[in-house]
């Protein structure tokens, strides 16, 4: 079969603050220490469409996504199938999100001129869009570490042990850095993607508006490459990862938890951040370096929703939404609208034959409705199971005893489907593309 060229187009622009803005659990703050940053990639090839939208935010929302599309020219192609918010999840950027305000509160203004900006730079990537090749490359590092550890706690004055947010060395982690370069016929870079399963919260200033390492690392990437390239970062299945960053006991309970475990988390130091973002750019670049060109064949995304009632005990409106990108080399981008725990990759691998360098996993897109847990840790409990749900604004819910099959089916489904010659535009009433 012949295909037609892969096409590109790209924007980027920054986020500004006409008015404070809150960052994560903290109040409105005017202090700003790196840039917040839209950047868009457009891919086309033939009728098929992807756009993808990268934003320095601890969470986008479908509001924004469906608000954008109103802001764009008719004749784009661009819907809601195929229009897809990434959030870096960013914990020192402000939200896009209005649903979650006991974990940040967000600005009317602000998400309405951030909404401005995103369609300004989906506008910028359709009037770009030029033949393209992409090469991909991987780097193994350990500056991500697993959170969730089984240690002692409490209820009431009773000892228990319970799952913890702790360092856990043994826990799974996906070391993987994975990276995307793309390049015109001119061989010129006119993007760069880049995916790490690990939360951004090692910037050490609580009340400041910063893209975290998300942002630090970009800004490096640019020094090298191009001052103006955009960079989009994907987050990966990072729920229970965050930064192998450790620090000293500072009252009682730190120094029991230090005590049984020998490690406790707590934020680094400006140099301690710094290294940090050096040795994780350093893995970026091992990536860049060791790239391979990748045969595009049949780009196609496809997209379905499951509702939350299927999943979450409390009859709750909305959808978690799943995506698979195929056509890209032999890689499957596989995309969820939640904090989806690390354990998911191990289980869709056997399902779909993947491996470390096919699967793409991408968490925090549109509207996260909050953390996706695997069946045994829903026997376990801990934050990301259940003490989340009032910080979303989901309090007195709880999971089914049995969820994984309610989103590892459909995931699979649409995942087989997109790597089909013939593209399926229905199936039980959601749109597959």
């Amino acid at each position: 079969m012949t295909y037609t060229a892969l096409l590109a187009g790209t924007g980027k622009q920054l986020l500004h603050f006409d008015e404070p803005v809150a960052v994560f659990q903290q109040d409105a703050t005017t202090i700003q220490t790196g840039d917040i940053e839209v950047n868009t990639l457009l891919l086309k090839q033939g009728e098929e469409l992807v756009c993808l939208v990268s934003i320095d935010t601890l969470y986008a929302s479908t509001n924004v996504r469906d608000a954008v599309l109103k802001l764009l020219p008719a004749e784009s192609g661009i819907k809601t199938e195929n229009l897809i918010l990434v959030a870096s999840h960013s914990h020192n950027a402000p939200v896009l999100d209005d649903t979650k305000p006991y974990l940040c509160k967000c600005n009317p203004a602000y998400k309405d001129n951030a909404t401005k900006v995103i369609a300004q730079t989906v506008i910028e990537a359709i009037n770009a869009l030029e033949p393209v090749t992409i090469h991909f490359g991987m780097d193994a590092n350990n500056l991500g570490i697993n959170r969730r550890a089984l240690t002692w706690g409490r209820t009431g004055i009773i000892p228990v042990r319970k799952y913890k947010m702790i360092p856990n060395p043994s826990g799974p982690v996906d070391q993987l850095l994975r990276s995307w370069q793309l390049r015109n016929s001119q061989d010129k870079h006119i993007a760069v993607l880049w995916s790490f399963g690990c939360h951004p919260v090692a910037y050490p200033k609580v009340n400041a508006i910063h893209p975290d390492y998300v942002g630090d690392v970009r800004a490096q990437l640019r020094k090298n490459i191009g001052r103006e390239l955009p960079v989009l970062f994907f987050p990966g299945f990072l729920g229970n990862i965050r930064p192998a960053l450790f620090g000293k006991p500072t009252n009682l309970k730190d120094l029991f938890y230090f005590a049984a475990h020998g490690q406790i988390f707590k934020k680094p130091t400006i140099a301690g951040y710094n290294e940090f973002c050096q040795s994780l750019y350093q893995s970026l670049k091992k990536s860049l370096d060791n790239s391979h060109k990748l045969t595009i064949e049949g780009l196609k995304l496809a997209r379905t929703t499951v509702a939350l009632k299927t999943l979450l005990k409390s009859p709750l409106p909305g959808s978690l939404e799943l995506f698979a990108l195929s056509g890209i080399g032999k890689q499957l981008f596989l995309m969820a609208s939640a904090e989806v725990l690390v354990e998911y990759e191990s289980l869709l691998k056997p399902h779909l034959d993947l491996t470390d360098e096919t699967i793409v996993p991408i968490g925090c897109v549109n509207s996260v409705f909050g953390y996706l847990p695997v069946d045994k840790q829903l026997k376990e409990g801990g934050y990301e199971v259940d003490l989340f749900m009032p910080w979303f604004s989901l309090g007195g819910n709880e999971f089914y005893d049995h969820i994984e099959h309610e989103v590892i089916d459909p995931w699979v489904a649409i995942a087989r489907r997109s790597r089909e010659p013939q593209a399926i535009k229905q199936q039980d009433g959601e749109s597959i593309i």
